[in-house]
């Protein structure tokens, strides 16, 4: 079981690199058969561009991983509603002038200190 594991994983990773090992193993065939460019051999291709077109079919169905779908969720807003009990206010408590009660304090204290700091004289 833990050899399948291992091969399937080592597949799932080497699967874009199947189109270079192809390239490789059919080097001639590819070359005299399937390049596009050999009636220009000055570019030396030697089926680079097959390669190319091999690589972006690879990558193509990597992007087109149906894990990458878009999955709709439905959401919903939970509303609480409660009345609320009026309250009164007794305005008549604040501006009563026999409760007002005025007091103030002179609680500001602050230390003069008449000794000035003179650095050492040398």
């Amino acid at each position: 079981m833990r050899i399948l594991v291992i091969i399937l994983s080592m597949t799932m990773f080497l699967k874009p690199v199947f189109p270079v090992i192809e390239y490789i193993v059919n080097y001639d065939y590819i070359v005299n058969e399937l390049c596009e460019n050999k009636q220009i051999p000055d570019l030396n291709c030697n089926g680079k561009c097959h390669l190319i077109k091999e690589l972006a079919k690879a990558s193509a169905s990597e992007s087109t991983n149906p894990t990458d779908k878009k999955v709709n969720v439905k959401m919903y807003e939970l509303v609480y509603f409660q009345e609320l009990q009026s309250i009164n206010f007794d305005f008549s408590s604040f501006f009563n002038p026999s409760k007002v009660l005025v007091t103030w304090f002179n609680n500001y204290h602050y230390l003069v200190n008449t000794v000035i700091f003179h650095p050492p004289i040398k």
